[in-house]
C-alpha cells in the first residue's frame, strides 16, 4: 500500500468555508484570495470526496507511488492529510483509504454547486466516501517530522518512501489502527481476529463514534500465524484451549498478544511474532491489560495459580 502526505490549510470541517470555519495557514493563495482549493476536502458529493493539494510542481510524482511512466492516475493510495496547529505543528487531520491520485489536476464535468460557492472547479484526488475520515481537533495530536533529515520539510507532498517516512507510517498505524487496509487485516473466516483494546491515552469524543480495535502488530495477520505456529491455540495463561471446551466450533480460535507495550517501541520496531506475541482467551487478554504497563503473561499466570491456591484452601 502506497501512501502519499499532503498538508493544506488548517480547518475544522473542511466542508466549505464560512464565518464559523475559515481556513488559515493555507499558502499565499490563501493570503491574497481569502480562500483555498482545500476548503471542501472533506465535503461529500455522490458518495464521492475530491480533494486538492498544491504540490510543488504542476503534477504530483505518482511514480513514486507505483505508477507507470505513462499513467495518468493510480489507484488504492493512502492519503493522509496534514495541517498546522498553531500549538502542535504540523499534525495529520484525516485521510482517504484506497484513494485515487492524479498525475495532473482534474476539472470536473459539472462543477457541484457546494464547491462552484467556494470557488473550486477541480481536484487531484477521489476516494468513496466511506473510506475517508476527518479527525475532530481534539485527537489531531500526531506530529509530522518536518526539520528533519528524510522527514517533510516544508513541501506539501510528501512520498514517505525513505526510512523516516516508513518509520512515520508505523508509528502512525499505531496511533490510527483504522488506517489498516481492510486488506492487510483479510484472514480465512476460520482464523479469526477479534477486536478487543482501546488506547486509553486518546481523548474520547462525545457524541463519535469509536472504533475499538486490537493494536496493529496484534491484527497482523503474518505476524498472527508465525506465532500460533510456534506456540499452538492455547491459552498461554490459563491453559484452555476452545476446541477442547467448545469442538468444531472452537477450533484455530484464540486471540494474540502483543508482549512489548507500544510506548518502547521506536519508529524503526520489527516484530519477531515467535518472541513477541502469545496465544491468549479474551478473558486473559483483558486481564493482562487491566494495569498500565501491562501484566506480562508470567506475572498473570502466577496470579492465577495464587488464586486458585487460594480458593482449594477455602474448600
Amino acid at each position: 500500500m502506497a501512501y502519499l502526505f499532503c498538508n493544506v490549510g488548517w480547518m475544522e470541517y473542511y466542508r466549505g468555508q464560512d464565518d464559523n470555519d475559515n481556513i488559515s495557514g493555507g499558502g499565499l493563495h490563501v493570503d491574497i484570495e481569502g480562500h483555498g482549493f482545500e476548503v471542501c476536502n472533506f465535503a461529500p458529493y455522490e458518495n464521492q470526496i475530491y480533494g486538492y493539494v498544491r504540490p510543488p510542481g504542476p503534477r504530483i510524482d505518482i511514480n513514486r507511488l507505483g505508477a507507470g511512466t505513462n499513467d495518468d492516475f493510480i489507484t488504492n493510495v493512502n492519503v493522509i492529510w496534514t495541517a498546522t496547529h498553531s500549538e502542535r505543528g504540523r499534525v495529520v487531520v484525516g485521510w482517504y483509504k484506497n484513494a485515487t491520485v492524479y498525475r495532473g489536476y482534474q476539472k470536473f464535468d459539472i462543477v457541484p454547486l457546494f464547491h462552484k460557492a467556494n470557488h473550486i472547479t477541480g481536484y487531484r484526488i477521489v476516494a468513496e466516501e466511506s473510506n475517508c475520515e476527518l479527525l475532530p481537533i481534539e485527537r489531531r495530536t500526531f506530529q509530522i517530522p518536518t526539520r528533519v533529515e528524510g522527514g517533510m520539510g516544508q513541501a506539501n507532498v510528501w512520498y514517505a518512501d525513505r526510512p523516516r517516512g516508513k518509520a512515520t507510517i508505523k508509528d502512525l498505524l499505531n496511533k490510527y489502527p483504522s488506517l489498516l487496509s481492510p486488506s492487510s487485516l483479510a484472514v480465512s473466516s476460520d482464523v479469526p481476529v477479534y477486536p478487543d483494546e482501546i488506547d486509553p491515552q486518546e481523548p474520547l469524543v462525545e457524541g463519535a463514534r469509536r472504533r475499538v480495535t486490537v493494536n496493529a502488530y496484534e491484527r497482523n495477520p503474518k505476524a498472527r500465524e508465525e506465532c500460533l505456529k510456534e506456540h499452538g491455540y492455547e491459552c498461554a495463561v490459563c491453559e484452555m484451549s476452545f476446541e477442547e471446551y467448545y469442538g468444531d466450533i472452537g477450533r484455530r480460535f484464540i486471540h494474540v498478544h502483543h508482549i512489548k507495550e507500544l510506548s518502547s517501541i521506536s519508529g524503526e520496531y520489527e516484530i519477531d511474532p515467535v518472541k513477541d506475541l502469545r496465544p491468549v482467551c479474551p478473558n486473559c487478554h483483558a486481564m493482562l491489560h487491566k494495569k498500565k504497563p501491562a501484566f506480562s503473561v508470567d506475572e498473570l499466570r502466577q496470579r492465577l495459580k495464587n488464586k486458585m491456591k487460594d480458593n482449594d484452601a477455602s474448600v
